[in-house]
């Protein structure tokens, strides 16, 4: 049986430094977790993983209609990536009113 990691051993930023994007935000989803994010004067913008980063849209019938695409930097964690990119999605969506 392997051996699990106490609290004090698990290092978030090392675990999501040794995963992809793409690795992370499947795990995500297996959990349930819906992968949108609500914002006001727009209703829930959605995302689906690149081999760069996300895409980023509303959705409809036929799937995930690209807005933008958000370019993932390997050099911050997996949250840091998604709250810059809630954070241009912000920009962009308020700027193209």
């Amino acid at each position: 049986m392997a051996a699990k990691l106490t609290q004090s051993q698990y290092n978030p930023i090392k675990y999501h430094m040794t995963k992809t994007h793409i690795e992370l935000y499947n795990e995500m989803t297996s959990r349930g977790i819906i992968p949108c994010f609500e914002m006001d004067d727009f209703g829930c913008i959605y995302f689906d993983p690149t081999q760069n980063g996300f895409n980023v849209g509303t959705v409809a019938n036929v799937g995930l209609l690209k807005d933008f695409e958000f370019i993932y930097d390997s050099d911050f964690s997996f949250d840091e990536n998604l709250q810059a990119m809630i954070e241009d999605a912000q920009e962009f969506y308020n700027n193209n009113k």
